[in-house]
């Protein structure tokens, strides 16, 4: 599942999703927050993914985040069914 959320810079979309990550984090929900794309980022999520052998929740907060790197970013966690939280500005 993927959500996009578009915020105006400085509108808090980023502060209230790395909250939400860290406390889905504290309640033992595997999270990962990425603040950059590409397959560095890619790989973290599936690395992560081995380790938990779960689904987990990916959140996004990549400025100006092509078209690409959101259909390689599903791409990776759609077979595994990770609900995936883009936030872009």
């Amino acid at each position: 599942r993927l959500t996009r959320i578009n915020a105006q810079p400085g509108a808090g979309a980023s502060t209230l999703l790395k909250c939400i990550a860290r406390e889905l984090a504290n309640r033992k929900i595997p999270t990962i927050v990425l603040d950059q794309g590409g397959n560095t980022a890619f790989n973290a999520i599936e690395k992560l993914a081995n380790l938990v052998g779960r689904p987990m929740v990916v959140v996004a907060d990549i400025e100006d985040i092509s078209a690409d790197e959101v259909s390689g970013l599903v791409t990776r966690c759609g077979p595994a069914q990770y609900p995936v939280v883009i936030v872009t500005w």
